[in-house]
């Protein structure tokens, strides 16, 4: 069941999953929202980390190597998949979740604060950095975390394009509507203080 405040009623819905096609569109999202990094490295044992979660880790590959001392290493590359945080919100509604319906009609935009404040480290990195290779190293990583930011709000204003496909697929079935006055009378008697809308709508 899902719970909402419309003016002066606490509504209680069914909800009705068109769940193939939201697993279609969370699987697209994840494909052109993502930011994808590819991996390659060396280990003595294979990555079954990454071969478990085959979402996140993608085009997982792993040649075994026979070192000069007759020892097996693997050389290991993959694709890691950072998703939006619209994924999370679907996952949750597919798995019952409904408190997470709220975030489909209050998604946050991008957020620069956090560029911005980079911006402004990496200026005093530039000033102090020409002769100290440890903060010439605290730049290049400044730098690098600025353009995987500038990138995520681009996929996250992509990923937002997509919401109201989300929500056509999200059927609210009105139950029973309460007046919020009835309800506060009820919990007077009762002497409860709150009643927590997201507590209601989490998962039983």
């Amino acid at each position: 069941m899902y719970y909402k405040i419309d003016n002066n009623f606490i509504i209680k819905y069914k909800v009705i999953l068109n769940y193939e096609q939201l697993e279609k569109i969370k699987d697209e999202v994840i494909k052109n929202c993502s930011i994808v990094s590819h991996v390659q490295y060396k280990s003595e044992n294979p990555s079954l980390f990454a071969q478990k979660y085959s979402q996140v880790f993608q085009n997982y590959q792993e040649k075994r190597i026979k070192t000069e001392n007759n020892s097996i290493i693997y050389d290991i590359n993959y694709d890691q998949y950072n998703f939006d945080m619209l994924v999370h919100v679907i996952d949750n509604i597919l798995n019952g979740n409904y408190a997470y319906i709220d975030y489909l009609y209050n998604m946050p935009s991008k957020d620069n604060t956090e560029i911005e404040n980079l911006l402004i480290y990496k200026k005093e990195l530039i000033t102090k950095s020409q002769n100290n290779n440890f903060l010439k190293e605290q730049l290049l990583e400044c730098t690098r975390k600025i353009a995987f930011l500038e990138e995520r709000n681009k996929k996250h204003e992509l990923a937002l394009t997509y919401i109201p496909n989300i929500i056509e697929n999200i059927k609210l079935e009105e139950v029973k509507r309460y007046a919020i006055d009835d309800i506060m009378a009820f919990m007077n008697f009762l002497n409860i203080d709150t009643i927590d809308i997201k507590k209601l709508n989490k998962k039983k």
